[in-house]
C-alpha cells in the first residue's frame, strides 16, 4: 500500500521538525539543569531524521541497513534500562516507560531491516513479494500489523495523557516553554502515528 506524494514529504517535514525540537528540547534542559532523558532525545532525533529520509525516499540500502544496525542498539539500551527498573519494585512504572522505546525502536528496525534488501535482489530471491519503496514489502504482514496496533495503542495513550495535562490548572515549562509536557507528548504521538503510516504503507 502507498500513500500520496503529498502526505509522505508533509510527514517527513513533521519528523524533521520534531527532530529539531528533540534537539531544542535536549539543549533546553541541559541550560536549565532540569532532568531529562538525554538517551530518549537523541533517539527521538535519529528516528525523526530515518524517517524523513525513507518517507521522501532519499536514503539507499546501505543507509537502511545502518539505521537498522543503530535502532537495534537503542532497542537492546532500553531493554537493558527497563529491566533495571522492573527489579526495582519502585520504579516499575520506569520499567513501562522504557517498554515504548524498546517498541518503538523494534519497529524501526523491522521497517530497515526490510529497507536493507535492494528491492531487485529481494524480488529474485522472494518472487512471491512484491516491493513498494525502498524493497518494503507493499502488502504489511502480520509482523507489521501487530507492530501498528501497538503504537496505535501507545498514541491513544498519549492522547489521554495529553488530554490530562492540559487540564491541570499549574503552569507548565515554567521559563522554559521548551520543556512543556505537552510538546514531549505531541512529538510522541507524532512520531507514533507517522510510524504506523509507514509500516501499513
Amino acid at each position: 500500500m502507498t500513500g500520496p506524494s503529498w502526505l509522505a514529504d508533509s510527514l517527513a517535514a513533521l519528523m524533521l521538525a520534531t527532530a529539531l525540537y528533540c534537539i531544542g528540547h535536549l539543549i533546553a534542559s541541559w541550560v536549565h539543569g532540569r532532568d531529562a532523558e538525554p538517551d530518549v532525545d537523541l533517539m527521538h532525533v535519529a528516528m525523526g531524521v530515518a524517517m524523513a529520509g525513507v518517507l521522501v525516499a532519499a536514503s539507499d540500502h546501505r543507509a537502511n541497513f545502518g539505521w537498522g544496525l543503530v535502532f537495534a542498539v537503542c532497542a537492546g539500551w532500553f531493554a537493558l534500562r527497563g529491566m533495571r527498573a522492573v527489579l526495582r519494585r519502585q520504579v516499575r512504572r520506569r520499567g513501562l516507560h522504557h517498554l515504548q522505546h524498546v517498541l518503538a525502536c523494534a519497529a524501526m528496525v523491522y521497517m530497515f531491516a526490510g529497507a536493507s534488501v535492494p528491492a531487485a535482489a529481494a524480488s529474485g530471491a522472494m518472487p512471491a513479494m512484491h516491493h513498494g519503496v525502498n524493497g518494503i514489502a507493499a502488502q504489511p504482514s502480520l509482523a507489521a500489523l501487530g507492530l501498528t496496533v501497538v503504537l496505535l495503542c501507545h498514541a491513544g495513550w498519549n492522547v489521554a495523557e495529553l488530554v490530562a495535562t492540559q487540564r491541570r490548572s499549574t503552569p507548565v515549562g515554567g521559563n522554559a516553554p521548551m520543556l512543556a509536557p505537552r510538546l514531549a507528548i505531541g512529538c510522541s504521538i507524532a512520531m507514533s502515528m507517522t510510524m504506523s503510516y509507514m509500516l501499513l504503507r
